[in-house]
């Protein structure tokens, strides 16, 4: 079973009229399942980019501008590790 799917934003979570309406209610129906999903993209983690990735996943893990920042929410970036 397939258990983390990666998703791009330009051209796969985001067409050219922004996120289709069954965007949504099919990344519900993948959580429902114990799927979980990241965002992967070339953009900055900020802005609709930082957006999506929390409503995909507000505890998990995304990468940002291309590999060079990856965040993870579940973790408070002013606390000690």
């Amino acid at each position: 079973m397939v258990q983390l799917v990666f998703v791009d934003v330009d051209g796969t979570l985001v067409g050219k009229e922004g996120v289709p309406a069954c965007v949504w209610p099919a990344v519900e129906a993948l959580q429902s399942q114990g799927v979980r999903l990241s965002l992967i993209t070339g953009r900055p983690g900020r802005g609709h980019a930082l957006a999506y990735a929390r409503r995909l996943d507000p505890m998990g893990l995304h990468v940002f501008e291309s590999g060079a920042v990856v965040l993870a929410f579940s973790r408070d970036p002013h606390s000690p590790p």
